[in-house]
């Protein structure tokens, strides 16, 4: 499954090439590092790339998260995105990531896949509600949620480890609006 965004594509994580991916978390590995959990000794390593991408497609498979890299010309990684947690039975939601290559942010490609992961998730797979955890310090992200129609829900207070310190992230949802609010 590939998703075309213009002059981008979202293909499956478990299609690049493993050092393709290595090469991509270590270049934003700052940008990873302060925005992201804190990562295993190992994260940075060829055979941890290479269990993240057999879990890609083991997820995909099972349904529970869909993880895509973002490919320019050339197949050239320029970002990474996901639906993760995807909850079925009652629930029939989603969380949402979005990681953009420092050299090609500020150009409008977090807007771009942010739209079309929403669009997979509600239209493709039916979705009722995508929600993103960010922290309250990451502006450019809360802008862009903000921007899409997602609303802040709450605050989970010192919930997440992140350089060794416990910080509060954001809760932000967005609900499917090709969906009734009432099921019949």
């Amino acid at each position: 499954m590939e998703l075309q965004i213009d002059d981008v594509m979202l293909v499956p994580m478990y299609t690049i090439k493993v050092p393709t991916l290595l090469e991509f978390n270590r270049a934003n590995r700052f940008h990873i590092e302060r925005n992201f959990p804190t990562k295993q000794k190992d994260f940075y390593t060829l055979e941890a790339h290479q269990r993240h991408v057999l879990e890609s497609l083991l997820n995909f498979e099972r349904g529970d998260a869909y993880n895509f890299a973002v490919v320019g010309k050339g197949r050239k990684m320029i970002a990474r995105a996901s639906l993760y947690r995807v909850l079925r039975e009652n629930y029939h939601n989603a969380h949402i990531s979005i990681l953009v290559d420092y050299r090609h942010q500020h150009v409008g490609y977090g807007d771009k896949i942010l739209k079309r992961l929403l669009k997979h998730a509600f239209e493709d797979l039916k979705l009722h509600k995508v929600s993103a955890e960010v922290m309250p310090t990451n502006f450019a992200t809360v802008a862009l949620l903000k921007k899409n129609g997602f609303v802040m829900e709450g605050v989970l207070r010192k919930s997440i480890n992140v350089f060794g310190q416990w910080e509060d992230h954001a809760i932000y949802g967005l609900l499917n609006p090709n969906e009734p609010t009432v099921l019949d």
